[in-house]
């Protein structure tokens, strides 16, 4: 009994793909293919492309002079740095002079 049920439900299985087959290469279908692998590079090289010319755009547009980094960069300002190398200077001279 169990085995006439199992012979069955494979007969039917059966049936039902080969009346399937013919549904598949229907050329009606549409079938969608994946694109070429010269079109996803295409893609990818076109995407990289735009993010390295926005890299730039952001980095011309956010640049400062070398000058301007380097007063940045020190605790203190131009204007007590130039007089504090002059005192300096001013000490050396005087130191030489004698």
């Amino acid at each position: 009994m169990f085995a006439d049920d199992i012979d069955e439900k494979a007969r039917r299985g059966k049936r039902s793909l080969e009346e399937s087959e013919p549904a598949i290469e229907d050329p009606e279908v549409d079938t969608r293919q994946m694109p070429s692998a010269g079109v996803m590079l295409g893609v990818g090289m076109a995407i990289v492309g735009l993010g390295v010319l926005g890299w730039m755009i952001y980095r011309s547009r956010r640049r400062q002079t070398f000058v301007k980094q380097l007063t940045d960069a020190l605790p203190i300002s131009i204007d007590e740095l130039r007089d504090e190398l002059g005192s300096q200077l001013q000490r050396v001279k005087s130191r030489y002079s004698r």
